[in-house]
């Protein structure tokens, strides 16, 4: 058969205050489009089939993962020679699924913005660090609570404040969630606050992702820019949150799988976990580490033997209601990254942070975030931004909810 014209979608990201510039600082041509996949066709005009571009007006932007608020798509004519009669072969469907996928989730990205609310609830977001900062004055505990609220969020169905939901098969049931999660009265009280501001209006998911960033500033922290403009699910599984949230024994192959679903690198993965650098955790979770944790040896070997012991004198044989520090080097909860410290020494509670030294990649990231100077704060902020956009729902998508812990 002779050549064929089809038009294809090709997508670009122009700065809202010059549209006309043309700063290009990336363009990421989808090579999966060449014969490596679609063996029966190919393309003339251009090195792949269909090329995403997404143009970047600032390499700061790209940097820090931030969205960007004007999308444009025009549609081109490209030229391809067919080889076969079968003009679309399972190669070229699974191309097409991609490349869907691919403008979607560059719009739903796109449609995040610090200013979503400027004109519709200009007073939202200053309300919500408001509620915050006076829940934190009273429980100084609530600043981790808050901030691993919104993790387990976005590991669930995205960030849509699925994990506020009430009911008997909703994520609040879910292992790692029941009588652990803390800090939906806070929420409650944020919405109903907002409400009396701007009824119907910020959404529980924006909530939720301010309230964890505010809660690291109210207690000395690192700060960083929230994109808003998410809207809220419907759907609460605990099934899905027992299959999606990381166990707290992970090994550094399950953890890296577990973040590569949600988009997420092994640099966030090592970044995201300096979290652990304040908060509790039940002697529940460290009954099997201390004292079951396998034939040959009924501690784990890996923590250092002086910490396991200082651990025994808090968590008991089959205690399972005392909660711990997750750093025990300090009396009071700071901001530091002292974490990744307490990893290299064998003094992390969790296994599922141990885990984060035996990759040699992990590894040096976590000695990179140890050092004086640490990148720590600012690593973490842009891993925030970048986790607080996965999947999440925006434009007709979703609700706003009138109450976070149930549906309209």
């Amino acid at each position: 058969m002779g050549p064929t014209e089809r038009k294809v979608l090709t997508c670009e990201q122009i700065s809202p205050e010059d549209p006309q510039e043309k700063n290009l600082v990336m363009e990421e041509d989808r090579g999966i489009l060449r014969d490596r996949l679609v063996r029966d066709q190919i393309w003339i005009a251009t090195a792949t089939a269909i090329r995403l571009r997404l143009i970047l007006l600032h390499k700061t932007a790209l940097q820090t993962d931030r969205p960007f608020s004007l999308i444009t798509c025009r549609p081109v004519l490209k030229t391809k020679v067919e080889r076969s009669t079968d003009s679309f072969t399972m190669g070229s469907k699974l191309v097409a699924s991609f490349l869907v996928f691919s403008v979607l989730a560059t719009v739903a990205y796109a449609q995040l913005s610090e200013t979503f609310y400027e004109s519709s609830c200009p007073g939202g977001p200053a309300k919500v660090a408001e509620v915050v900062t006076s829940s934190i004055v009273r429980d100084r505990t609530l600043a981790a609570s808050l901030l691993r609220l919104h993790f387990h969020d976005c590991f669930v169905r995205g960030c849509d404040a699925s994990v506020l939901l009430d009911g008997p098969n909703g994520e609040k049931e879910a292992f790692g969630n029941k009588n652990s999660l803390r800090g939906f009265e806070v929420i409650d009280d944020i919405k109903r606050q907002v409400e009396a501001l701007c009824p119907g209006v910020v959404s529980c998911a924006d909530i939720v992702a301010l309230a964890a960033r505010d809660a690291v500033v109210a207690i000395r922290g690192t700060n960083w820019s929230v994109p808003l403009g998410r809207r809220d699910g419907v759907v609460g599984s605990a099934a899905e949150a027992n299959n999606d949230l990381p166990p707290p024994f992970a090994d550094f192959s399950m953890l890296s799988a577990m973040f590569s679903r949600k988009g997420l690198n092994t640099r966030d993965l090592v970044v995201l976990s300096g979290s652990h650098t304040i908060g509790f955790v039940s002697c529940a979770t460290m009954q099997t580490r201390l004292y079951n944790f396998s034939s040959t040896s009924a501690t784990d070997p890996t923590l250092d033997p002086n910490f396991a012991n200082t651990l025994k004198r808090q968590c008991r044989v089959g205690d399972t209601t005392t909660k711990i520090k997750m750093d025990q080097t300090k009396f009071v909860d700071t901001w530091d990254f002292n974490f990744y410290s307490n990893v290299l020494r064998g003094k992390a509670l969790l296994q599922s942070d141990d885990a984060l030294k035996r990759n040699s990649n992990s590894l040096k990231i976590v000695q990179q975030m140890n050092r004086a100077g640490s990148p720590f704060n600012a690593e973490f902020g842009r891993a925030m931004i970048k986790m607080g956009q996965v999947d999440v729902l925006t434009g007709s998508s979703g609700e706003i909810r009138r109450r976070c812990n149930a549906i309209n």
